[in-house]
C-alpha cells in the first residue's frame, strides 16, 4: 500500500490534473506521515498498540476512499493525500509495536527481522505491481480496491490474533 505515495503524480495526470498538483500530493503525504507517527505513539500508550494500529489502518481506508473519490474536486485529494500518510505510521511504528507486544523483548529481534524483510519485499514490489496495474487497466481505481481489500485482510487478521493471543475461541 505504501507504493501508491510514488504514484502520486501519475494519479493527477490521470485524471487530468497537474504533474504540480500531484507533487503537492505527494508533499500532503509526507506532512500526514510524520504527524501519524507521531500520533501512533500517542494514541499507544494512551489506548493500546493494537487500538493504535487499527485506527491508523481506518484512517487509512478512509483516505484510500477520499482519493479513489477524488475526481470529484481537489480538496477531496489533498485531505485524502494527508491522511494517506498514515500508511507510513503502520509500518514504520504499528508494526514494530505489534511485534513487541505480541513477542515479547525476548524474541523480538528474531521475530521482527522475518516480518521487517517481509514487509520490505511486499512494499518494494509494491511500486512495480502499481504500475503494471495501471497499464493495463489505464486508471488506478483498481489500486484502491486491491489497497483497500488488504487493509480488510490485515484487519480481519489483527482481530483473529488479538482473539487468539487474549485467549478467546481456546478451547
Amino acid at each position: 500500500i505504501t507504493g501508491i505515495s510514488q504514484h502520486l503524480s501519475g494519479i493527477a495526470v490521470s485524471i487530468h490534473l497537474s504533474v504540480t498538483i500531484g507533487a503537492t500530493f505527494m508533499s500532503f503525504t509526507m506532512i500526514g506521515n510524520i504527524s501519524t507517527k507521531l500520533l501512533i505513539g500517542f494514541l499507544s500508550d494512551l489506548l493500546s498498540p493494537i487500538k493504535a494500529v487499527i485506527m491508523m489502518i481506518l484512517i487509512n481506508c478512509l483516505s484510500l476512499i477520499l482519493l479513489f473519490l477524488g475526481v470529484i474536486n481537489k480538496a477531496t485529494l489533498y485531505i485524502g493525500s494527508l491522511m494517506f500518510g498514515s500508511i507510513y505510521s503502520v509500518g514504520a511504528v504499528g508494526i514494530p509495536m505489534l511485534t513487541r507486544y505480541f513477542f515479547g523483548n525476548e524474541n523480538y529481534a528474531r521475530t521482527y527481522s522475518v516480518i521487517g524483510f517481509l514487509t520490505n519485499v511486499g512494499s518494494a514490489s509494491s511500486l512495480t505491481l502499481i504500475g503494471y496495474l495501471y497499464d493495463f487497466t489505464q486508471s488506478y481505481q483498481i489500486v484502491f480496491i486491491i489497497a483497500l481489500c488488504f487493509h480488510l485482510i490485515n484487519l480481519i487478521l489483527l482481530v483473529i490474533i488479538c482473539l487468539r493471543y487474549n485467549g478467546v475461541g481456546d478451547k
